[in-house]
C-alpha cells in the first residue's frame, strides 16, 4: 500500500515537471517577470479571497467567488493528467487492487496541487478560531473550492457546464450565500445530466480544421496562457477598483505582459510549419500554411489586446504595444531570445509617453 502512494507521488512530480517545460522555455522572461510581479500577484490573490470575507459591494464577492472557481478549474485542467496519472492509470489495479486507495491518492494530490485552497486556509488561520464565525462565508467557500476541484478531476465537462451557468447567475444575483447554494445545485445537476466522455476528434479537410485539430489535441498550449492572462487581468482589475488613479500607468505594462504570453504561441506553432516543411511543400501548401500560422498568432494577440483594453481601459500608450505586436510575432517565430529582446523593447517603448 505504501509503495502505491510513493508511486503516485513520484508520477505526479515527473508529470508536473513535463507540463511546466513550456513555461520553462521562457526562463529568462518568466524570471524577470516573477521578480517584479510575483509578490503583487500573490497579494492580489489574497486580496481577492479577502473580498469574500468583507467587501463594500456584495456583488463583488460573488464575482470574486466565480473568478476563483474558474481560475482553479483552469489550473486543474493543466494538472489533471498528472494528478490521475492518466497514461498509466489502467495499470494501477496491478499495483493495488483496492480502488479506495486510488481515490484517496487522487484527493490527496488534488489538495497538494491546489494553491488557492491553501491561501483560503491561511486566511482562515489568520482570522483565528475565536473569530471564525464572523468569516463563515469564507469557510463555506473553501469547502466549495475543494468540492469543485475534486469534481473537476473526475468530471471536467460537468464542472465546466456548471461554471458557465454560474457565470450567468453571478451577473444577476448579489448574495454570496445564494451563489454558493446555487453552485452546489448546478454542480449536482451537471454531474447527473452531462456525458462522462466527449469525442473531440475531427477530420482535417482544410487549414482551418488542421489548426482546430492541433489545438484540440494540444489544449495545454492555450490553457496555461489563459491562466496567466486571467491572473494579469485580475491584478489589473483589482488596481482599477482599489486605485483607479494608477490604472493608466499599469495598463500598458499589463498589456505587454499578455502580449508576451500570446505572441509566444508562435514558438509552439513553428514545429507544425517548419518541422514539416517537406511535407507541406510536397502538397504545394507551404506558403498557405505559413500564412495561416501568422494569422493564428495575430488573431490570438488581437483578442488578448481587445480583452485587456476593454477590462482595464484604453490609453494612447497602449497603442504602442499593439503597433509592435507584429514584431513580437516575428521574433517569437525566430527564437525565444529574439522574443525576449523584442518584448523588453516593447515594454520600454510603451512607457515613453509617460516620460
Amino acid at each position: 500500500m505504501l509503495a502505491y502512494y510513493q508511486y503516485r507521488k513520484r508520477s505526479f512530480l515527473v508529470a508536473s515537471k513535463e507540463l511546466l517545460e513550456q513555461v520553462q522555455r521562457f526562463g529568462a522572461m518568466i524570471a524577470l517577470l516573477f521578480q517584479v510581479y510575483v509578490f503583487g500577484a500573490v497579494a492580489t490573490l489574497f486580496m481577492g479571497i479577502g473580498k469574500i470575507v468583507q467587501s463594500d459591494h456584495p456583488h463583488t464577492a460573488v464575482l470574486m467567488a466565480w473568478t476563483l472557481l474558474t481560475f482553479q478549474s483552469f489550473l486543474f485542467y493543466v494538472f489533471r493528467s498528472a494528478i490521475l496519472d492518466s497514461p498509466h492509470r489502467s495499470y494501477h489495479s496491478t499495483i493495488l487492487p483496492n480502488k479506495r486507495h486510488m481515490i484517496v491518492s487522487d484527493v490527496l494530490l488534488t489538495t497538494a496541487a491546489h494553491p488557492l485552497l491553501f491561501m483560503s486556509m491561511i486566511i482562515l488561520i489568520a482570522i483565528g478560531v475565536d473569530k471564525i464565525t464572523q468569516a463563515w462565508q469564507l469557510v463555506w467557500f473553501t469547502v466549495t473550492q475543494f468540492a469543485f476541484a475534486v469534481a473537476f478531476i473526475y468530471r471536467p465537462l460537468a464542472v465546466t457546464l456548471s461554471l458557465v451557468a454560474l457565470a450567468i447567475v453571478s451577473a444577476v444575483i448579489e448574495s454570496l450565500p445564494l451563489f454558493l447554494v446555487l453552485s452546489y445545485a448546478l454542480l449536482v445537476i451537471s454531474l447527473l445530466v452531462s456525458p462522462k466522455f466527449v469525442d473531440f476528434s475531427m477530420v482535417v479537410t482544410s487549414l482551418r480544421t488542421y489548426w482546430l485539430r492541433y489545438f484540440s489535441q494540444n489544449l495545454n498550449v492555450v490553457i496555461w496562457r489563459i491562466v496567466f492572462t486571467m491572473l494579469v487581468l485580475w491584478f489589473g482589475f483589482t488596481v482599477k477598483v482599489e486605485r483607479p488613479d494608477l490604472i493608466t500607468y499599469y495598463t500598458p505594462g499589463l498589456l505587454v505582459i499578455n502580449l508576451l504570453w500570446w505572441s509566444s504561441i508562435m514558438i509552439d506553432l513553428k514545429p507544425e510549419v517548419v518541422g514539416r516543411v517537406h511535407y507541406w511543400k510536397s502538397l504545394l501548401m507551404y506558403p498557405q500554411v505559413e500564412k495561416s500560422a501568422w494569422l493564428v498568432g495575430a488573431t490570438v494577440c488581437g483578442i488578448a489586446s481587445i480583452v485587456t483594453l476593454l477590462m482595464l481601459g484604453f490609453s494612447w500608450a497602449s497603442l504602442i504595444a499593439v503597433a509592435l505586436t507584429p514584431m513580437l510575432l516575428i521574433c517569437a517565430f525566430r527564437s525565444t531570445k529574439h522574443l525576449l529582446v523584442a518584448w523588453l523593447a516593447t515594454f520600454v517603448l510603451s512607457y515613453l509617453p509617460f516620460i
